[in-house]
């Protein structure tokens, strides 16, 4: 009776999950970046540094914590992209001191043990943003968690819906300093902002920027405002006190039109309202044509649209997309995602098209 052979096939390794910018001018290979997050080499799957943005990009299977990303030079490190959210322990003090992130998405982790967490925020780039779904607090008796003072911080949003407390104690330190660019601080929980002086908290602010606060801070004992939320107004900013979290309706029929060389338009019927008022949308971006196992290449928000019609500008001719929208209302309450579709910019003397995501259906074509 003859024997069976069997061969036994590996469980491929998934894309990547993680994406750090400019990391690998100064950590080339895996264990250099392993010994900056304490982790190791072969757990680190799929390392790559992608020149020459040098680019770090890798899949890390289970959970860890950041215990030294600080210690990069020359502010080098612009973004860091958690996709998968395994970033869920307490990081170090100072975790990212120096790091000159314009881009920060980590999505579950809960405190940030560092009174120094991101030290600057210098970055000039337009869409700067600080998208921490899971942030809950501080650590371990830590007083303060931001202290950027450069006048040249350009952060776009801050988006931290479970934030309870920025800080633990009274504290002369100053956080979030001279955000002059910023529109968005969405912190509809957080019940304790103890601080010196009124300005010690997003001094200088951008007086275009919108609040939305807990309704819990509204007051004091005394009657009076939160005097952090009243030097905002001072300065001309809006202050939302959050009634509640409903999510609004979502966008079911988002379509894509008017295809050019470096934009498109996109259109949808305006979902029903649930209970607040609808403020607008966020416009969410895949690039296709980079799309690799080992590239940055996830949907990240671009832009923000107010009516159906808008037209997304900047994109790459030729390039392939992929778009969907979450619905905002009054309060910052987010929808989940669209529908999503696909879509292919023109090039001259090449056919553009337009592809329900879901489905698959070619909608049109489009000589250039």
């Amino acid at each position: 009776m003859g024997s069976i052979s069997r061969t036994l096939k590996r469980k491929p390794i998934p894309p990547a999950n993680t994406f750090v910018g400019g990391a690998g001018i100064e950590h080339p290979t895996a264990s250099d970046f392993a010994a900056k997050i304490g982790s190791t080499a072969i757990s680190l799957k799929k390392y790559l540094v992608d020149n020459p943005d040098n680019e770090v990009s890798f899949y890390k299977r289970g959970n860890y914590g950041i215990s030294a990303l600080s210690a990069f030079q020359n502010q080098v490190v612009n973004y860091y992209y958690d996709t998968d959210g395994k970033i869920t322990l307490q990081t170090n003090q100072g975790v990212f001191r120096n790091c000159n992130f314009y881009r920060v998405h980590m999505p579950n982790v809960p405190l940030f043990r560092s009174p120094s967490g991101f030290f600057t925020l210098n970055s000039i780039q337009t869409r700067g943003y600080l998208y921490l779904p899971g942030w809950t607090g501080l650590g371990d008796n830590q007083n303060h968690i931001w202290n950027s003072g450069s006048s040249s911080n350009q952060l776009d949003v801050l988006y931290a819906p479970k934030l309870v407390q920025l800080t633990l104690q009274q504290t002369s330190r100053f956080n979030f300093q001279n955000q002059t660019a910023i529109r968005r601080v969405i912190w509809p929980r957080v019940k304790n902002m103890s601080a010196f002086f009124d300005s010690s908290i997003f001094g200088n602010v951008n007086s275009s920027c919108i609040f939305y606060l807990a309704k819990e801070i509204s007051y004091y004992v005394n009657g009076n405002e939160n005097k952090h939320a009243a030097y905002w107004r001072g300065l001309g900013c809006t202050i939302r006190y959050v009634e509640n979290q409903l999510k609004p309706n979502v966008v079911n029929d988002l379509a894509v039109t008017n295809i050019g060389t470096s934009q498109a338009d996109i259109t949808f019927s305006i979902p029903a309202v649930n209970e607040n008022s609808i403020d607008g949308y966020e416009i969410w971006i895949h690039d296709i044509n980079a799309i690799g196992e080992d590239r940055w290449q996830q949907y990240m928000p671009h832009s923000e649209a107010t009516v159906s019609g808008h037209t997304i500008s900047g994109l790459t001719e030729g390039a392939t997309y992929r778009v969907k929208l979450k619905t905002f209302d009054f309060y910052y309450n987010v929808s989940d995602f669209s529908n999503e579709v696909e879509f292919t910019l023109n090039t001259t003397g090449i056919l553009a098209g337009v592809i329900n995501a879901t489905s698959g259906h070619l909608a049109n074509l489009i000589e250039a």
